[in-house]
């Protein structure tokens, strides 16, 4: 995962040792180590790395920059060389690395369509900074419930990577990556976008519903709503609310069942329940028959048989004598 140039004990703290382990989930890959003093270095490398300080004390040093971590600290750093250099008798750590670029897109998903980095955080694709960038008390919980989902995205791998997947933990982990670098962003004050304009807002709406409809055969979260509509996750409850009276993801969900149960009703030949599901965007068959039932209460696959029933050919008597 990164590119070392060495890797050395430190002279005087007796024999050396050393674990450490690996964990891929989506685009992003996770390593975390144990174990007594060491010199890491490394050449440069594509993304910034997120190091997560555990347990002992560590410097972190790039360039003229040099950084104290403690247990429970933090930091992000861009992908030029950097070293790493163990303080206490033993210490333990976690890093991964993360696209700057997407970090940035989703910072602007959750801020709306005006916001922009401000202060110190407007750096963080050029020079080190500490996780949380503002100390207090909702950064310090937003570090410590990233360091808590590491550990349960490592349990959850073993199931497969297809619940890894719907879950969205990748975007939860730059969800809470991105209110740790931009602490505006945790504040709760973003105002809404001009939803005085009722134009602007219902074309854009508009547009989204369309993008929805397109798009129902994937996998949607609302980080893709955001990034679509260019609106905070706050405003899209707003709009929904008030054009819908329900949530965006309960409305892709409405979508997605009502698609279902068109095609359920007006099956292609060989068509089953399993690829409708599938082409409607769900991963689980047996989470799109419970949201089917509670929807139209009513099982899939007696829909299907009606549908197959109400539109099978009729036999001419005369033709088949």
């Amino acid at each position: 995962m990164l590119p070392i140039r060495q890797i050395q004990a430190l002279e005087g703290y007796g024999d050396w040792w050393h674990q450490n382990g690996y964990l891929n989930f989506g685009a992003l890959h996770l390593a975390a180590w144990l174990g007594s003093p060491l010199l890491l270095e490394t050449h440069g490398h594509e993304g910034h790395c997120v190091l997560l300080q555990h347990g002992g004390q560590v410097e972190w040093r790039q360039g003229s920059v040099c950084l104290e971590l403690n247990p429970g600290d933090g930091l992000i750093g861009p992908g030029y060389p950097w070293n790493l250099i163990t303080t206490s008798l033993s210490s333990s750590s976690s890093c991964f690395l993360a696209d700057p670029h997407r970090l940035l897109r989703t910072a602007r998903a959750m801020g709306g369509a005006h916001w922009q980095p401000a202060g110190p955080a407007e750096s963080v694709l050029h020079q080190p900074l500490p996780l949380p960038a503002e100390r207090d008390l909702a950064g310090s919980g937003l570090l410590e419930a990233l360091s808590r989902l590491l550990p349960f995205i490592s349990a959850i791998a073993h199931q497969g990577e297809g619940l890894v997947q719907s879950l969205h933990l990748d975007d939860q982990i730059y969800r809470l990556l991105a209110a740790l670098v931009f602490a505006d962003l945790r504040n709760g004050e973003q105002p809404l976008p001009d939803l005085a304009d009722r134009k602007r807002t219902d074309a854009c709406i508009d547009d989204l519903v369309d993008f929805i409809r397109l798009n129902l055969h994937r996998r949607l979260c609302l980080s893709d709503l955001e990034r679509q509509s260019m609106y905070s996750r706050r405003a899209l409850h707003y709009a929904f609310r008030a054009r819908f009276d329900c949530s965006p993801m309960q409305w892709v969900r409405q979508q997605r069942l009502a698609m279902a149960f068109d095609r359920l009703q007006n099956p292609m030949q060989g068509e089953s329940v399993l690829g409708v599901a599938t082409a409607c965007g769900y991963r689980s068959l047996s989470q799109f028959s419970v949201d089917f039932q509670k929807a139209y209460q009513r099982k899939p696959s007696e829909v299907l048989r009606r549908g197959r029933f109400q539109n099978q050919p009729a036999v001419d008597p005369l033709g088949a004598a």
